[in-house]
């Protein structure tokens, strides 16, 4: 008998790794649920990466395969979402997979629910090695995951609906302002290492949530594009966290997250001021993550900029952008009384590092022994 609910999977790839697409495919073609569609969208890749894909596309007549002009990860899952023909959209990374058993407890709690979307959790790995996702300075104590190998997740029975309910954290009006900021820089952790990103990783939502142009990623932002989505969707449906872990998030030295950018300072500051017009700086959970994501923000710049060993400008360069990092809006936040009121021990700590220009001295240090 046919499955009544089809998920449709959006995958966007620019040049990607064969290899890795190759394993978050795979993670797609052996879920326990078979009533899905993949859409593979080439976004502006080499003709030869582009075959590639074409070629991958061909293992199985339920990925339909496009391609765009270059227009960035927003543009391409919008050109997506308007293109699928499922019941239920969510959404993969060409270098992350998902659990097997996923697309079968997602449609088992929509299909008896009212809710428009569900966010699971995420599990990160690091180069093989799989440990809770914790904030941009926390002691991080890796253990090794041989079980995330190129082909395989780690496998489990699927929970059934009783199990599933349990696990069914419902979004009251009353946690509207933690829920927020769990979505831009606190991540809601629960066990066997899970937590709900920021990202999109382990969304499943309703096509019918998307119709008429509703809740598109915001185009012309290249960073947390996704964080200014999901604080969207927390406004207008009815949304649930569901403590199964669904996706798994790899990251290594090598991604393009960690690549030399020249023009990171401007690619943070355009969201993090949209970010700062849709959140209630009011409230002192909202004003917490948006200034944990401030520095969060920091980190990064010192990763692909300021401390990249790729970046060699000019002494005045590098100091005119070293003195709009500490006196200039939004990074002078990081200084003032009302952070550190709101702020835990660690990030005050890091506040006084930064009024000292001492952070990143501090980061440069700590990466050192990483």
């Amino acid at each position: 008998m046919k499955d009544e609910m089809k998920v449709s999977v959006i995958l966007p790839v620019k040049n990607g790794n064969k290899a890795l697409l190759e394993r978050a495919i795979d993670s797609v073609l052996k879920q326990t649920y078979h009533n899905f569609e993949i859409l593979l969208i080439n976004d502006g890749s080499t003709d030869e990466f582009a075959m590639e894909m074409k070629e991958i596309s061909e293992k199985d007549e339920r990925i339909r395969f496009f391609s765009v002009d270059s227009l960035g990860v927003s543009g391409a899952r919008n050109y997506a979402i308007d293109l699928a023909e499922g019941d239920i959209i969510t959404f993969l990374d060409g270098d992350d997979t998902l659990n097997y058993c996923c697309f079968e407890e997602a449609v088992r709690i929509l299909k008896n629910s009212r809710y428009d979307a569900l966010f699971g959790g995420t599990y990160y790995i690091y180069d093989n090695k799989a440990d809770i996702a914790q904030g941009a300075d926390y002691d991080q104590n890796w253990v090794e995951a041989e079980e995330f190998s190129a082909t395989s997740s780690p496998f489990r029975k699927a929970y059934s609906l009783e199990e599933l309910k349990k696990r069914v954290v419902r979004l009251t009006p009353e946690r509207v302002h933690k829920t927020r900021s769990e979505c831009v820089a606190e991540p809601y952790r629960f066990g066997d290492g899970g937590y709900v990103s920021r990202g999109i990783a382990a969304r499943f939502i309703r096509k019918s949530a998307f119709q008429e142009g509703f809740f598109r990623f915001p185009l012309g932002i290249r960073l947390y594009e996704d964080a200014i989505w999901n604080l969207m969707m927390l406004e207008k449906l009815k949304v649930c966290y569901v403590k199964a872990v669904w996706y798994y998030y790899f990251e290594n030295a090598a991604s393009v997250s960690n690549a030399y950018n020249e023009n990171v300072i401007n690619d943070m500051e355009m969201p993090i001021e949209r970010l700062s017009q849709l959140m209630e700086l009011s409230d002192p959970l909202e004003y917490h993550a948006y200034t944990r994501l401030l520095m969060d923000s920091l980190r990064y710049i010192y990763k692909c900029l300021y401390g990249h060993p790729d970046w060699k400008p000019e002494k005045s360069v590098r100091k005119a952008i070293k003195r709009h990092l500490y006196k200039d809006a939004p990074w002078k936040e990081i200084k003032t009384l009302r952070y550190w009121r709101y702020s835990d021990k660690k990030d005050r700590l890091k506040a006084s590092l930064h009024k000292r220009h001492l952070l990143f001295t501090y980061w440069r240090s700590k990466w050192r022994t990483l």
